[in-house]
């Protein structure tokens, strides 16, 4: 971190031998609620949980995918590289500053590159030498990840107006037993920041995903999603112990697999509320509603849409709201109530609730 810490690096190199296997993925049973996948049933009453009898859910999962190694251990290479590098120019010079440098100032930016290679290639040179086109392959990759983030900063100090400019994109590749999955996914967007009086803040991001995943085998899981969203929220904030917040967003998703284009159209509206009681405790409440339409879905040849296409959001209007309050008695005494309600798509309403108080010696 040289120059007063206006250049600020991390690098991560990791090389390991090692005998691993190919994986597969199976689904644990957990309390209701605590998990996000549920069990649609026997569907080929083949006395087996396959993979596509289970449905990824947003609320009472009953169960949690993991992932098992096969028994049969081969020698594989196990890579991790990393680097992060931070440029902040506003610390290398004094107040005394020309349009240059005050235009320069201005600016900040972040540089992320992961790497994650775990392989059966027999030349190990290649991989710990870092020959990417022996990364993310079929043959050899067990698991593989590349990751690249790009932000670029605008006036990142300044709580009355920013900008952030993201450009982020990943590659993965995990063999399963019988199957392999190819997955990418790229994000661009721009956020903007600003307090547009002392009591109230404003922050709208506008965001462009592609979110794809390939098996060579039939999965549910398989997906080519292309999106558009912009989300905006304001704060209110007239005392310090009170906040109000409300927001909207909305976004058109489509998926082209299958050869079709099944668009989603989502929209949701928020209003939160939220005191604090200084050092001691927090009392927030929130009502949320969302609304999801689809066009073309029947023409798709989909009877079934990934869980990603809608976020998990059903078809129809949603109503959501929830209570939480969290109270610390003493220095060793917390308690904590919460309670989520909600109606989606026109199904009957459920209610949660749930209180504790732990204790800390």
């Amino acid at each position: 971190a040289p120059w007063q810490r206006a250049l600020d690096a991390d690098g991560l190199y990791e090389f390991a031998r090692e005998r691993s296997a190919a994986m597969k993925r199976a689904f644990l049973r957990v309390p209701r609620g605590t998990g996000n996948y549920t069990y649609k049933g026997d569907l080929n009453q083949n006395g087996i949980g396959d993979e596509n009898e289970f449905e990824q859910t947003r609320y009472d999962g009953e169960y949690v995918a993991i992932y098992l190694q096969s028994d049969q251990l081969v020698p594989v290479v196990d890579l991790r590289v990393g680097f992060r590098l931070r440029f902040t120019p506003a610390r290398l010079f004094s107040e005394r500053q020309g349009f240059f440098e005050k235009a320069l100032t201005a600016i900040s930016t972040e540089t992320t590159a992961r790497i994650e290679e775990k392989s059966t290639e027999p030349e190990a040179q290649q991989i710990y030498f870092l020959h990417l086109s022996k990364f993310l392959n079929d043959s050899t990759t067990i698991t593989g990840t590349n990751l690249f983030t790009q932000d670029l900063y605008v006036f990142e100090a300044d709580p009355s107006f920013s900008l952030r400019f993201r450009f982020n994109q990943r590659k993965g590749l995990l063999r399963l037993l019988g199957s392999t999955e190819k997955s990418y996914s790229r994000e661009r967007g721009i956020r903007l920041r600003t307090q547009l009086l002392r009591e109230i803040g404003n922050e709208t991001e506008f965001k462009n995903k592609v979110d794809q995943l390939f098996s060579s085998m039939d999965s549910p899981r398989q997906r080519n999603l292309l999106s558009n969203g912009l989300k905006t929220e304001f704060s209110y904030r007239p005392y310090p112990e009170w906040e109000v917040a409300f927001g909207t967003g909305v976004s058109q998703v489509i998926n082209r697999f299958g050869g079709v284009d099944a668009t989603a159209y989502l929209n949701d509206q928020f209003l939160r509320l939220t005191y604090s009681i200084l050092s001691i405790g927090q009392l927030r409440s929130e009502v949320q509603r969302e609304e999801v339409r689809i066009a073309n879905g029947a023409n798709s040849g989909l009877r079934e849409f990934p869980f990603e296409f809608t976020n998990g959001e059903v078809v129809g209007k949603t109503l959501l709201w929830r209570l939480a309050f969290d109270y610390r008695i003493s220095q060793y005494i917390q308690v904590s109530v919460n309670y989520d309600g909600r109606s989606e798509g026109g199904r009957r309403t459920v209610h949660s609730a749930r209180a504790e108080a732990p204790a800390f010696l």
